[in-house]
């Protein structure tokens, strides 16, 4: 599904039939393709369940499958609350405030060592040549 809304052709089709339903050729008159290659996209469309179409006379009419958009905008909100989640404790960790969510886990919890041992940066072990053997 997201291979279809990644083509910025099916995603402005996508956006049109949020308004409703639309012909083949209302769908293809805005756009500077040539029919069979707009139809491509709208088989594309199709067989991953984002449009159904459906045919009345010569006119075959495209209409939104929303109960699909529902899946990918439910797996794109559990997304967004993880990554804002995520930099939320970044921001706390930088700026060295609490982190606004407390039940979730911090980077202190992570690791035994303070904070104050993580933030300074660490220097590497000092190393001491090996005396040359002379023979």
């Amino acid at each position: 599904m997201f291979t279809a809304l990644a083509d910025p052709t099916r995603r402005a089709v996508v956006a049109r039939l949020g308004h409703g339903p639309a012909s083949i050729s209302e769908l293809a008159e805005p756009l500077s393709m040539s029919m069979p290659s707009f139809l491509k996209h709208v088989r594309t469309l199709e067989s991953c369940g984002l449009i159904t179409t459906r045919k009345t006379g010569r006119v075959r009419t495209c209409v939104l499958n929303e109960n699909r958009l529902a899946v990918v905008d439910r797996w794109l909100e559990t997304q967004r609350r993880s990554w804002e989640a995520a930099t939320d404790r970044l921001d706390a960790f930088v700026t060295g405030t609490s982190a606004p969510d407390s039940s979730a886990p911090t980077a202190s919890s992570d690791h035994p060592a303070s904070a104050a041992d993580r933030s300074s940066p660490t220097t590497p072990p000092t190393t001491h040549p090996h005396p040359k053997e002379t023979p």
